[in-house]
């Protein structure tokens, strides 16, 4: 069994404390997949140059199941708003998997599709095939287009999934 916190209508998202926003896992009917909603809170640069902070959830799919994961890039800017804040879906998909810089995958993993929601740049679903035996952790890479209303920039994050097989059998 797959421990997932409630979503609330009030997340507060804090830059001087660590910060967990692992939203929620639903299922329309008992054989559909497991469907995990996850938002990617990105803040614009701290300084002239900088890269901006993207904080992503740590994710955990159970298994063994076909789980879909949608990813939500949220504007975490207070002053300076993003003009522009979307998956890349150029030679850089939005969610690559494996990781570029740790391409291990766990055996009994799969991906079996991967692609930007239709009409929600800012949105990217992947279906995950988990069939481990043991509980282990891959890579992923997240590729973002940003503008703060100077011209798109490009930017990556490099968190990490959790997969896990079925406690109870």
């Amino acid at each position: 069994m797959l421990a997932v916190m409630e979503p609330t209508n009030n997340t507060q998202v804090s830059l001087t404390g660590p910060t967990v926003i692992y939203e929620f896992a639903t299922r329309q009917d008992e054989n559909s997949s497991l469907t995990i909603q996850a938002n990617v809170i990105v803040y614009p640069p701290t300084s002239a140059g900088g890269q901006p902070i993207i904080q992503a959830p740590m994710i955990a799919i159970p298994g063994p199941e076909n789980c879909v994961v949608v990813w939500t890039l949220v504007d975490g800017s207070d002053s300076i708003p993003f003009t522009r804040l979307e998956f890349s879906n150029d030679e850089q998909k939005g969610i690559g998997i494996p990781s570029a810089n740790h391409p291990r995958m766990p055996d009994g993993v799969g991906i079996s599709s991967s692609s930007v929601v239709d009409a929600a740049p800012n949105q990217w679903t992947v279906t995950v095939d988990n069939s481990v035996t043991a509980a282990n952790t891959f890579h992923y890479t997240i590729f973002i287009v940003y503008d703060l209303g100077n011209g798109p920039l490009k930017t990556s994050h490099d968190p990490t999934i959790a997969v896990v097989p079925d406690p109870m059998g």
